[in-house]
C-alpha cells in the first residue's frame, strides 16, 4: 500500500507539471484523478484504433473475397497472361461470368485444340460478337472444314475474311487431290468451285492423266 501511494504521489507530481508546475501546488486538486482521466482517454484512444485496423483488415478481406472481385482478378489475368490454368479456373468458377464470352473467344485463339471451346461458343453464343472469328478459326483447324465454309459464305457474303476463306478453300481441295490419290469426286468439286482457281491447270492435267482415258473407256 505504501508503494502503490508513492506510485500515485510520483504520477500526480508529473501531471501537476504537465498542466501548470509548481505553481499549481496550492490549488486544492486531484492530480492524481486527472492523470487517470487522461490515461482513460489514452487508452480509449488506443482502443478505437485497433479497432479500426481489425475492421480494416476485415473488410478488405471480404472485398477480396468476394465473387465480383475474384472474377474480375481471374479475368484480368487471362487477358494478360492468356493462361490455360487461368482459364479452366474462370469456366468451373464462373460458368455464367460476365466475362464468359472473351474468355471462350481467348481459349479458342490460343488453344492448341480449340474445338471444344469452338462447339460450345456455336452453342452458347449463335449471335456473339466473336462469332465470324470463331467460324474463321474453326475453318483454319478443323479437318473438315468445307461445311463450314459453305456456312461463312452464306452467313458472311461480304466478311472481312472472305478472301482468306476462298484462297483456304481452293488450296483446301487442290491438297485433297493430291493427298488422296486423284480421286474423281474431288477433281469434279474443284471444277465447280474453282473454274478459273490457280490450280486449275494442274487439276486439269491430272484429270486428263489419271481419268480421262478411263472415262472414255467407260462411256464406250
Amino acid at each position: 500500500p505504501q508503494d502503490s501511494e508513492v506510485i500515485k504521489g510520483m504520477r500526480e507530481c508529473k501531471h501537476f507539471i504537465d498542466v501548470g508546475g509548481l505553481a499549481k501546488l496550492k490549488e486544492d486538486h486531484d492530480f492524481f484523478e486527472d492523470w487517470m482521466n487522461a490515461e482513460r482517454k489514452k487508452k480509449r484512444k488506443k482502443r478505437l484504433i485497433i479497432f479500426g485496423v481489425i475492421a480494416l483488415i476485415i473488410g478488405a478481406f471480404a472485398i477480396y473475397s468476394h465473387p465480383y472481385f475474384h472474377e474480375k482478378r481471374l479475368w484480368n489475368e487471362i487477358s494478360e497472361t492468356k493462361s490455360q490454368d487461368a482459364i479452366s479456373e474462370y469456366y468451373y468458377e464462373f460458368p455464367d461470368g460476365a466475362h464468359y464470352e472473351e474468355v471462350l473467344y481467348i481459349d479458342i485463339k490460343t488453344n492448341v485444340w480449340p474445338l471444344t471451346a469452338i462447339e460450345e461458343y456455336y452453342t452458347k453464343y449463335p449471335t456473339g460478337k466473336y462469332y465470324e472469328e470463331v467460324m474463321y478459326t474453326d475453318i483454319k483447324t478443323s479437318s473438315q472444314p468445307v461445311t463450314t465454309i459453305l456456312n461463312y459464305y452464306t452467313k458472311y457474303p461480304e466478311g472481312k475474311y472472305m478472301e482468306e476463306v476462298i484462297a483456304f478453300h481452293e488450296n483446301y481441295l487442290y491438297d485433297r487431290i493430291v493427298n488422296r490419290g486423284n480421286e474423281l469426286s474431288d477433281i469434279i468439286g474443284y471444277f465447280d468451285s474453282f473454274p478459273n482457281g490457280k490450280h486449275i491447270d494442274e487439276v486439269t492435267e491430272i484429270y486428263n492423266t489419271r481419268w480421262d482415258n478411263v472415262l472414255t473407256k467407260y462411256n464406250n
